[in-house]
C-alpha cells in the first residue's frame, strides 16, 4: 500500500532494470497518484520494493 492507503501493484519492467508500480483506488488505476517504491506499507510497516540479488525475483522488504 501507499502511505495514504491505496493498493499497489508492482511489476518488473521488460528489461528488468527497474520496477513499475500502479496505485489502485476503488479497483481502478489512479493515474494521479505517483507511487514511490521506496516508501510502501505492509500492515502499517514501512517497506520497499527491490530485486533479490542481481536481476533476481522482485521482492518487498521491510525496513528495520
Amino acid at each position: 500500500m501507499t502511505p495514504c492507503g491505496l493498493l499497489v501493484k508492482l511489476r518488473a519492467t521488460n528489461d528488468r532494470n527497474s520496477i513499475a508500480a500502479d496505485a489502485y483506488r476503488d479497483g481502478e488505476i489512479d493515474r494521479r497518484c505517483k507511487v514511490d517504491i521506496d516508501d510502501l506499507r505492509i500492515y502499517g510497516y514501512s517497506c520497499y520494493a527491490t530485486y533479490a540479488g542481481e536481476k533476481g525475483e522482485l521482492i518487498v522488504l521491510l525496513y528495520d
